[in-house]
């Protein structure tokens, strides 16, 4: 968001949120700002009431050698002093370190001190952190885990019925192309049901062709509307999608669909045993939901599903996550029953539209899709997961 916008997106939160979460909002926003002579705003703002009616409100900077804190505040902030009063901290060098409290100013006058200093950054933007807005900006630095909990990825492309993936002789150039690296042909027939106005019309069977690598850790799916690669022994992103890049060529190459109508790429993480019962030590507490209060011992099945629109039209990810009973499944095709309960960590990342096959334009955005994923994954999970499962956070 434009920082100079502050002032409106502050205002807007507090009619629908409260002050206090309106000031947060506007020092996360301003995290940096100059307050003038070197100093800068450090934005960690809180917020809460005195009393029923009177508001008090605080955040902290430090200036620079041309004015004390609590001059630059007041110079900026158009405040008078009894709308404030200041607590400083220490002094190192020309630093005056400094925590204001507003008491008695007006809602407006307040955040006009936030879009003052807004305007002096200009155009400027500031990223908001994986750990506060998992679905933008950069995603944080890998953190390889030797023993992870990963059970599947799957990388997939829908595209318009091609017929012919039916016969044999259609399919065979494909296979060639990629039997190097997945030697294994299984077909399957699988059985779908034709809706129409009058409700089920019919059903439908397709073969289905999946290829297999020699440790059958591997797989590449074909059918007539859609290709997909999966894997339970997950490495790399660089690896998964060298791999994705490679079945998309023979894709292109040998069926040439012309065009897609569906990019997704799906991670499932699913944590048993002693690491289920301690769930509310690897998961934020937003995420373990029911599993953090005394009923967590009477909860036999527990899934939140939530589907977030991800900023500048970039697609679509629907979260899952939740307990999951013994022999139980929220998805036949992806998570397999076990005979234990278990707790899911399912994203899946997507975009509906229909565009040219390129390979190049695909992979960019699955890469897109898998660090989106990522930031996702660090946001709902906490060190102590990271540690559980061989990780050095």
């Amino acid at each position: 968001m434009n920082l100079k916008n502050v002032f409106s997106a502050g205002q807007g939160r507090q009619k629908r949120y409260g002050m206090a979460k309106a000031l947060r909002l506007c020092g996360r926003m301003l995290e940096g700002a100059d307050v003038g002579g070197g100093g800068r705003w450090r934005g960690r703002t809180t917020g809460r009431w005195l009393t029923r009616r009177i508001p008090r409100a605080c955040c902290r900077g430090w200036s620079g050698e041309s004015r004390s804190g609590s001059e630059a505040i007041v110079a900026l902030g158009r405040l008078n002093r009894s709308d404030c009063f200041f607590r400083h901290w220490w002094r190192s060098g020309p630093k005056d370190y400094f925590t204001v409290y507003f008491t008695k100013a007006a809602w407006c006058t307040i955040f006009s001190l936030w879009a003052t200093f807004a305007l002096m950054l200009m155009e400027e933007e500031l990223p908001v952190t994986t750990t506060e807005m998992p679905l933008t900006g950069p995603p944080p630095s890998e953190v390889p885990l030797p023993e992870p909990p990963l059970v599947r990825v799957i990388a997939q492309v829908r595209f318009p019925l091609i017929a012919s993936v039916e016969k044999r002789e259609f399919i065979a150039p494909f296979q060639e192309a990629i039997r190097k690296d997945y030697p294994a042909l299984r077909p399957e027939q699988s059985r779908s049901v034709v809706l129409g106005p009058q409700g089920v019309v019919g059903t439908r069977s397709n073969t289905v062709w999946r290829f297999y690598d020699a440790g059958n850790a591997w797989s590449v799916t074909l059918a007539p509307d859609f290709l997909a690669l999966e894997t339970g022994e997950y490495s790399s992103r660089d690896d998964f999608l060298r791999r994705f890049e490679q079945v998309l060529h023979a894709l292109k190459a040998h069926l040439d669909p012309q065009v897609i109508d569906r990019l997704g790429v799906r991670y499932i993480d699913r944590i048993l045993g002693d690491n289920l019962t301690d769930i509310a030590e690897l998961v934020r507490p937003e995420i373990a939901g029911i599993l953090t209060t005394p009923l967590a011992e009477h909860a036999d099945l527990s899934i939140s599903e939530n589907v977030f629109v991800l900023p500048d039209d970039a697609g679509r990810v629907t979260a899952r996550w939740g307990l999951v009973p013994a022999r139980g499944t929220v998805d036949p095709g992806a998570v397999d029953p076990i005979e234990e309960a278990s707790w899911l960590l399912d994203l899946d990342a997507f975009q509906v539209d229909t565009c040219p096959l390129d390979v190049v334009l695909v992979i960019t955005q699955a890469r897109a899709f898998t660090e989106r994923i990522y930031s996702i994954f660090r946001w709902a999970v906490t060190d102590e997961f990271l540690r559980r499962y061989g990780g050095k956070p």
